[in-house]
Protein backbone atom coordinates (compact mmCIF):
# COMPACT_ATOMS: atom_id res chain seq x y z
CA UNK A 1 0.00 0.00 0.00
CA UNK A 2 1.79 3.38 -1.20
CA UNK A 3 1.47 6.30 1.19
CA UNK A 4 -1.30 8.09 -0.39
CA UNK A 5 -3.77 4.68 -0.26
CA UNK A 6 -2.48 4.63 3.22
CA UNK A 7 -3.09 7.97 4.32
CA UNK A 8 -7.00 7.85 3.09
CA UNK A 9 -7.20 4.87 4.50
CA UNK A 10 -6.59 6.25 8.33
CA UNK A 11 -8.25 9.36 7.41
CA UNK A 12 -11.72 7.25 6.49
CA UNK A 13 -11.18 5.40 9.63
CA UNK A 14 -10.73 8.52 11.59
CA UNK A 15 -14.12 9.99 9.54
CA UNK A 16 -15.96 6.93 10.76
CA UNK A 17 -15.06 6.96 13.98
CA UNK A 18 -16.17 10.57 14.30
CA UNK A 19 -19.46 10.08 12.68
CA UNK A 20 -19.71 7.17 15.30
CA UNK A 21 -18.98 9.43 18.53
CA UNK A 22 -21.40 12.02 17.08
CA UNK A 23 -23.96 9.19 16.81
CA UNK A 24 -23.02 8.17 20.25
CA UNK A 25 -23.08 11.67 21.84
CA UNK A 26 -26.60 12.94 20.44
CA UNK A 27 -28.04 9.73 22.13
CA UNK A 28 -26.00 10.66 25.06
CA UNK A 29 -27.62 13.97 24.57
CA UNK A 30 -31.16 12.84 24.48
CA UNK A 31 -30.54 10.98 27.87
CA UNK A 32 -29.05 13.70 29.59
CA UNK A 33 -32.30 16.19 28.42
CA UNK A 34 -34.65 13.58 29.20
CA UNK A 35 -32.84 13.72 32.77
CA UNK A 36 -32.23 17.34 33.21
CA UNK A 37 -36.36 17.58 32.49
CA UNK A 38 -36.87 15.54 35.47
CA UNK A 39 -38.24 17.04 38.85
CA UNK A 40 -35.98 16.74 41.95
CA UNK A 41 -39.05 14.02 43.26
CA UNK A 42 -38.56 12.13 40.02
CA UNK A 43 -34.28 11.80 40.32
CA UNK A 44 -34.22 11.05 44.12
CA UNK A 45 -35.57 7.32 44.00
CA UNK A 46 -32.37 6.68 41.25
CA UNK A 47 -30.29 8.31 44.02
CA UNK A 48 -31.39 6.41 46.67
CA UNK A 49 -31.27 2.93 44.93
CA UNK A 50 -27.82 3.58 43.94
CA UNK A 51 -27.09 5.06 47.40
CA UNK A 52 -28.45 1.87 48.57
CA UNK A 53 -26.42 -0.45 45.87
CA UNK A 54 -22.82 1.47 47.13
CA UNK A 55 -23.68 3.45 50.36
CA UNK A 56 -19.66 4.12 51.29
CA UNK A 57 -19.63 5.78 47.18
CA UNK A 58 -19.06 9.98 48.36
CA UNK A 59 -19.43 10.74 44.39
CA UNK A 60 -22.52 9.90 44.28
CA UNK A 61 -23.56 12.15 47.36
CA UNK A 62 -21.09 14.54 45.27
CA UNK A 63 -23.82 13.90 42.31
CA UNK A 64 -26.62 13.92 44.40
CA UNK A 65 -25.94 17.39 45.65
CA UNK A 66 -25.06 18.85 42.67
CA UNK A 67 -28.79 17.65 41.41
CA UNK A 68 -29.82 19.21 44.80
CA UNK A 69 -27.92 22.56 43.83
CA UNK A 70 -29.38 22.50 40.25
CA UNK A 71 -33.51 22.43 41.95
CA UNK A 72 -32.45 25.08 43.99
CA UNK A 73 -31.88 22.98 47.53
CA UNK A 74 -28.42 24.58 48.48
CA UNK A 75 -28.98 23.35 52.17
CA UNK A 76 -29.50 20.00 51.62
CA UNK A 77 -26.78 20.05 49.01
CA UNK A 78 -24.35 21.67 51.68
CA UNK A 79 -25.12 18.41 54.00
CA UNK A 80 -24.61 15.62 50.90
CA UNK A 81 -21.37 17.48 49.93
CA UNK A 82 -20.21 17.48 54.12
CA UNK A 83 -21.40 13.63 54.28
CA UNK A 84 -19.17 12.94 50.83
CA UNK A 85 -16.14 14.07 52.65
CA UNK A 86 -17.12 12.29 55.70
CA UNK A 87 -17.03 9.43 53.57
CA UNK A 88 -14.07 10.42 51.45
CA UNK A 89 -12.03 13.67 53.37
CA UNK A 90 -9.37 13.40 49.87
CA UNK A 91 -12.63 13.95 47.98
CA UNK A 92 -11.56 17.04 45.48
CA UNK A 93 -14.51 17.55 43.98
CA UNK A 94 -16.73 17.12 47.39
CA UNK A 95 -14.22 20.31 48.45
CA UNK A 96 -14.37 22.25 45.46
CA UNK A 97 -18.05 22.11 44.65
CA UNK A 98 -18.63 22.49 48.90
CA UNK A 99 -16.63 25.70 48.64
CA UNK A 100 -18.89 27.04 45.70
CA UNK A 101 -22.20 26.02 47.09
CA UNK A 102 -20.42 28.21 50.31
CA UNK A 103 -19.66 30.54 47.78
CA UNK A 104 -23.61 31.13 46.68
CA UNK A 105 -25.14 31.18 50.14
CA UNK A 106 -22.52 33.93 51.21
CA UNK A 107 -20.97 31.96 53.94
CA UNK A 108 -17.40 33.34 53.11
CA UNK A 109 -15.65 32.06 56.01
CA UNK A 110 -16.27 28.56 55.51
CA UNK A 111 -15.73 29.06 51.74
CA UNK A 112 -12.71 30.44 52.41
CA UNK A 113 -11.53 27.62 54.73
CA UNK A 114 -12.21 24.66 51.80
CA UNK A 115 -10.54 26.73 48.94
CA UNK A 116 -7.43 27.08 51.70
CA UNK A 117 -7.64 23.09 52.35
CA UNK A 118 -7.32 22.70 48.63
CA UNK A 119 -4.33 24.36 48.23
CA UNK A 120 -2.52 23.04 50.88
CA UNK A 121 -3.21 19.50 49.15
CA UNK A 122 -2.21 21.40 45.91
CA UNK A 123 -1.14 24.69 45.98
CA UNK A 124 -0.77 25.22 42.35
CA UNK A 125 -4.98 24.61 41.66
CA UNK A 126 -5.49 27.50 39.54
CA UNK A 127 -9.40 26.76 40.42
CA UNK A 128 -9.04 27.03 43.93
CA UNK A 129 -7.13 30.30 43.59
CA UNK A 130 -9.88 31.82 41.39
CA UNK A 131 -12.39 30.81 43.91
CA UNK A 132 -10.62 31.86 46.57
CA UNK A 133 -9.77 35.27 45.30
CA UNK A 134 -14.03 35.31 44.68
CA UNK A 135 -14.72 34.16 48.50
CA UNK A 136 -12.52 37.36 49.66
CA UNK A 137 -14.18 39.27 47.21
CA UNK A 138 -17.50 38.46 48.26
CA UNK A 139 -16.49 39.03 51.79
CA UNK A 140 -15.21 42.78 51.20
CA UNK A 141 -11.39 41.57 51.70
CA UNK A 142 -10.19 43.29 48.73
CA UNK A 143 -6.35 42.65 49.66
CA UNK A 144 -6.05 38.77 49.55
CA UNK A 145 -8.99 38.77 46.68
CA UNK A 146 -6.55 40.88 44.56
CA UNK A 147 -3.43 38.73 45.42
CA UNK A 148 -5.25 35.46 44.70
CA UNK A 149 -6.48 37.06 41.10
CA UNK A 150 -2.84 37.78 40.78
CA UNK A 151 -1.86 34.41 41.57
CA UNK A 152 -4.56 33.03 39.19
CA UNK A 153 -2.63 35.68 36.36
CA UNK A 154 0.93 34.21 37.05
CA UNK A 155 -0.75 30.88 36.16
CA UNK A 156 -2.98 31.98 33.26
CA UNK A 157 -1.83 35.13 31.86
CA UNK A 158 -4.84 35.32 30.01
CA UNK A 159 -7.54 34.54 32.52
CA UNK A 160 -10.32 37.14 31.74
CA UNK A 161 -11.83 37.13 35.29
CA UNK A 162 -8.99 37.64 36.99
CA UNK A 163 -7.97 40.63 34.50
CA UNK A 164 -11.21 41.87 34.80
CA UNK A 165 -11.48 42.14 38.37
CA UNK A 166 -7.55 43.71 38.75
CA UNK A 167 -8.57 46.29 36.62
CA UNK A 168 -11.93 47.15 38.27
CA UNK A 169 -10.34 47.02 41.26
CA UNK A 170 -7.63 49.69 40.30
CA UNK A 171 -10.18 51.90 38.71
CA UNK A 172 -11.73 51.95 42.17
CA UNK A 173 -8.52 52.95 44.34
CA UNK A 174 -8.15 55.62 41.79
Amino acid sequence: MNFWTWKHTVLALLLALLVALLIRCSNRAAEVASWASLDWEGATPAFRKALHLDPKNAALYVEQADELENFGKLDKALDLYHEAIHLNPNSYYAHVNLGMALNRKGEWDKAIAEFQYILRCNSQDQDAHQYLAQAYEGKGDDANAAKEFREVLRMDPGNPVAKFYLASAATRNQ
